[in-house]
């Protein structure tokens, strides 16, 4: 969570409860003013370990400035973060990189890499990261220059030629030109690819525990054809897990809250599966690794649709929140 939320209350009772729980926690108190209308909370800072507030006129105007969180919310998580053997929560994005290294040369001209670009890349995900984790990591790069989450061997998108170097686009369209006399060597994309999995290398030394949430966002075009099942329609929001590295109560959890907002859900469709760490595959006894991916669909957010970013946001708040609560 960040640094600095607002955690709100309701009534004398739940301030006095807060109040106490602070000072027993040594923050110091900075300006309070007393509640009045809907606006009721303290800012506090966690670095700093202060909690204010301001008047009223000036709480509705920072309100949506801070994350916001209950009472009972915010003394769990407290506590919860001082444990030393707790899960860590990692949200992933894989996907939504701009960046094309001067040193990698695609074999399109730009309208074309943009095209490729903008069609493969996970749109909207920076409005929807959850305010319950303990490390982002996001690959900078474009997919189209490398893609994090394929795997070095054996990797089923390889029979499109999509590796973690892609040779084609999403239509068919060589980006990387090769043929029996030339074939393009990877040597720079996988300098990439390996500093980012080093990223999970270092949590994974730090940490047994974890949960994943890796974040994705499609559309129908990019998918390949024979994915595409004509007896079944793409769902708003696609849950991907494995199951040795899920259990099956958060999965149903997040498909509920999902229905609930009135989205439809499936598990594993159009895509499957969700990143796991090289070193949790490799050792599964060692590691107690969830990882749930979560796929939404951009038809949800079409023309310009930013009232969804918020309730998509808290569920996925809430699909973490379950997890520390149900899942040590």
């Amino acid at each position: 969570m960040k640094n600095v939320c607002l955690v709100k209350y309701r009534g004398q009772e739940e301030r006095d409860r807060l109040t106490d729980f602070l000072k027993k926690e040594g923050f110091e108190p900075g300006v309070l003013y007393p509640p009045k209308g809907d606006h009721y909370g303290f800012v506090v800072d966690l670095n700093k370990k202060q909690y204010w507030s301001r008047s009223p006129a000036m709480m509705a105007c920072i309100v949506s400035a801070f994350y916001q969180i209950s009472v009972d919310e915010f003394i769990f998580y407290y506590e919860y973060v001082k444990k030393e053997d707790r899960r860590q929560f990692v949200v992933h994005i894989p996907h939504a990189g701009d960046e094309f290294p001067k040193e990698i040369k695609l074999d399109i001209d730009e309208d074309e890499k943009r095209r490729q670009h903008e069609a493969m890349k996970d749109d909207y995900l920076e409005n929807l990261v959850p305010k319950y984790h303990d490390h982002l990591i996001k690959f900078d790069i474009s997919r189209i220059v490398c893609d994090v989450e394929r795997f070095l061997e054996n990797e089923p998108m390889e029979k499109y030629s999509m590796g973690f170097c892609y040779k084609k686009g999403y239509n068919g369209k060589t980006i990387r030109w090769e043929n029996e006399d030339h074939v393009y060597s990877p040597d720079k994309e996988l300098k990439y690819y390996k500093q980012h999995h080093r990223k999970f290398t270092k949590i994974c030394k730090e940490s047994k525990k974890l949960f994943i949430l890796d974040l994705h966002s499609y559309q129908k075009k990019i998918i390949p054809g024979d994915m595409i099942r004509r007896d079944r329609n793409l769902p708003d929001v696609c849950l991907g897990f494995d199951e040795k590295f899920m259990r099956p109560e958060i999965a149903e959890f997040a498909a509920k809250k999902f229905l609930e907002m009135g989205l439809s859900v499936a598990f594993n469709y159009p895509y499957s599966g969700s990143f796991v760490p090289k070193e949790a595959l490799d050792s599964p006894d060692d590691y107690d690794c969830l990882s749930l991916m979560v796929e939404l669909n951009r038809n949800i957010f079409e023309y310009g649709r930013k009232d969804l970013w918020r309730p998509v946001r808290e569920i996925l708040d809430s699909i973490m929140f379950y997890v520390m609560q149900n899942c040590e």
